[in-house]
């Protein structure tokens, strides 16, 4: 994560991706949804209830907040994930 970070960090949100069609903004924004609904779904799933996930609207909570906020948010949320370390 702290790379993925450093590197977010270091470039300027319309900067181009290895994927054409994405930005860093694109990836910080997708990673920030990412977190978050793998720690929606663990969470449902460790209390027994089913939950479906999302799809890429998981992401449109983060197209209003400016890059310093989503960078803030996808760090927020990577916290909470059982994935970090």
């Amino acid at each position: 994560m702290e790379v993925f970070a450093h590197a977010v960090q270091a470039r300027r949100p319309d900067d181009g991706a290895w994927c054409e069609a994405w930005t860093v903004r694109d990836i910080l924004m997708h990673q920030t949804g990412d977190a978050e609904e793998l720690v929606r779904v663990l969470a449902a799933h460790l209390a027994g209830e089913p939950v479906e996930t999302r799809g890429s609207d998981r992401e449109n909570p983060y197209r209003a907040l400016t890059h310093a906020e989503l960078r803030s948010a996808f760090l927020a949320r990577y916290a909470r994930s059982p994935s970090r370390g």
